[in-house]
């Protein structure tokens, strides 16, 4: 076991790795296991398939947006996500997996070199492990969420980069970036606010005061807002190229002067309320277990176990999501961290540190659901910057070193029975589909026999109906196996102020009649539909109905 622990015979031209550089390397193997194994595995149930998944909108927006954009109006949010991925991709959600893949192995070396010269590179490896694990029941798929992340990376690569090295050009290129990414998600406006992290750098790399501070800073924070507005010209001249500048103004306006409280608009704040909420609870809760530990006294005791009860309650009464619960977890261990770095007045942990809440802070506006969305993402910084401080402070703090062992083993302890209780299931349905399963015709992803029976079964039945035509649907999977184009993208219980202008601008576009293909029980979009006057003055008739769907086509 010695021999193992000094050194280990590589197997790459007999060179002999170190036990330190071996674990490294396969931290790095499972990093790329953990995200590529997302790529071929897992579509959602077939009864479960519909509106309810953004995938398959992804897929949609991205074949159609530079071809029919009146018919994907509700893409244009997410402007450049589609055009790149229409770029690089044919659309179908094999070829969206493999750059999203790709995607992330550029987020996570970015964040490696980013943090390594702070907290070492076993840590970060550590953490992004950690990160690769929480984010694997999440979207697959390329979309906003990752590309948003990735300008970001990019972003501050640069920027910490010229900080560093004094270069104003890598500041300027910096916040150029920043701004481009309005257009990958419309809420990235507020990327923006980074320009704090210039002086905030001053403070925790070069130890100035608060003079010192203001001089360093006047320049890089000129560049920095003059690099941004050229960013935002560019945006602007970018969707005049593409002839979809009046689109995305549209977009703009439907989100900034729509009343609608729908999923995507009243709930967007209540989901970031939730969000602050469960990390007050997740805070309180661990400063009462170091409460419990550093104190003594019975009557601390009885205190805590009434916390305990009360933190119980309410953390179930406010998400009881297991998934929800997952993907927060680093931030509160990350505030017991820095509650010990500011305490021992670690400066150069600072950085990172306030950076990973920004991100917590800032991006669940915009997102219904950024637990599922953004979270998975923004832990490729949470995760490493959490495992970083405490091996830091292990490593250098000697008063607090029992404390932060406790920390240490409880944070292996939660994170095992987070990735049991709740990652179990998900890795459990892996297994059985990679024992049991078929391949869905016209995709190259292999999800449960039965499920890719009926998905199989349907591309067949439905082909007659709606080969090469236009169709109005909830269910955008059709996409995914069948030459169909998309009309008026759009689901029930969105913001829908005016659906009659949306099917009117569509059938502009394409001058074509769409087939209507719905679910038997989506009682609320066949009520929305069968109310517009373009639907009613369509003249539609069912062609064909089963206990799944039924088909309308219009006698015009």
């Amino acid at each position: 076991m010695s021999e193992l622990s000094q050194k280990i015979k590589g197997l790459f031209g007999g060179r002999v790795f170190t036990f330190k550089q071996t674990l490294a390397v396969l931290l790095v193997l499972l990093i790329v296991f953990v995200r590529f194994s997302q790529i071929y595995i897992g579509l959602p149930y077939f009864e479960d398939h519909g509106h309810g998944d953004d995938c398959f909108f992804y897929e949609a927006g991205t074949r159609y947006i530079y071809e029919y954009p009146r018919s994907v109006y509700y893409c244009f949010g997410y402007w450049l996500s589609y055009i790149t991925s229409n770029f690089f991709t044919d659309g179908s959600l094999l070829q969206l997996r493999v750059l999203q893949f790709f995607m992330d192995c550029g987020i996570y070396t970015m964040a490696f070199f980013l943090l390594r010269k702070t907290f070492g590179s076993m840590a970060i490896l550590i953490g992004l492990f950690m990160a690769a694990l929480a984010q694997s029941p999440a979207f697959s798929e390329f979309s906003c969420n990752g590309y948003s992340v990735f300008f970001i990376s990019l972003s501050m690569l640069l920027l910490v980069n010229g900080l560093r090295k004094q270069n104003n050009i890598y500041v300027f290129l910096s916040s150029l970036l920043l701004a481009v990414n309005v257009l990958v998600r419309l809420p990235n406006i507020l990327d923006s606010l980074f320009v704090f992290l210039i002086p905030l750098y001053y403070y925790c790399y070069n130890n100035q005061r608060s003079r010192e501070i203001i001089l360093s800073s006047k320049k890089p924070v000129a560049f920095f807002c003059f690099g941004y507005f050229v960013g935002l010209v560019a945006c602007v001249v970018l969707l005049l190229c593409f002839n979809h500048f009046g689109y995305y103004c549209d977009f703009i306006d439907r989100v900034l002067f729509n009343k609608d409280k729908s999923v995507h608009g009243g709930w967007v704040f209540k989901a970031t309320k939730i969000n602050y909420m469960v990390l007050v609870y997740y805070c309180a809760c661990l400063f009462s277990i170091y409460f419990l530990v550093v104190c003594k006294s019975i009557y601390k005791w009885i205190v805590f176990g009434v916390l305990c009860f009360f933190f119980y309650k309410v953390y179930f009464y406010l998400y009881p999501s297991p998934e929800f619960r997952s993907y927060l977890y680093p931030y509160p261990l990350l505030v017991v961290a820095s509650y010990f770095v500011v305490r021992q007045r670690i400066k150069q942990l600072y950085y990172w540190t306030i950076f990973s809440f920004v991100l917590f802070v800032l991006f669940p506006f915009g997102s219904a659901s950024p637990n599922s969305f953004m979270f998975p993402f923004i832990g490729c910084f949470a995760y490493p910057t959490t495992i970083g401080i405490l091996w830091y402070i292990f490593e250098k703090c000697q008063k607090y070193k029992y404390y932060f062992l406790f920390l240490m083993v409880f944070t292996a302890f939660v994170s095992v029975a987070i990735w049991v209780k709740f990652p179990y299931f998900f890795i459990q349905d892996r297994f059985k589909i990679l024992s049991d399963s078929k391949v869905v015709e016209n995709t190259g992803i292999v999800t449960y026999a039965s499920d890719a029976d009926n998905y199989n079964k349907y591309t067949k039945v439905l082909k007659p109906y709606v080969d090469n035509k236009p169709i109005l649907t909830t269910d955008l999977f059709l996409h995914s196996t069948l030459k169909v184009k998309p009309f008026a993208i759009f689901v029930a219980d969105w913001e829908n102020p005016n659906p009659d202008k949306l099917l009117k601008n569509a059938y502009d576009e394409q001058k074509e009649m769409p087939v209507i293909v719905l679910y038997k029980n989506d009682t609320d979009m066949r009520k929305l539909l069968f109310a517009t006057e373009f639907v009613r003055n369509g003249h539609y008739k069912e062609v064909y109905s089963d206990d799944v769907y039924q088909v309308y086509r219009s006698g015009k």
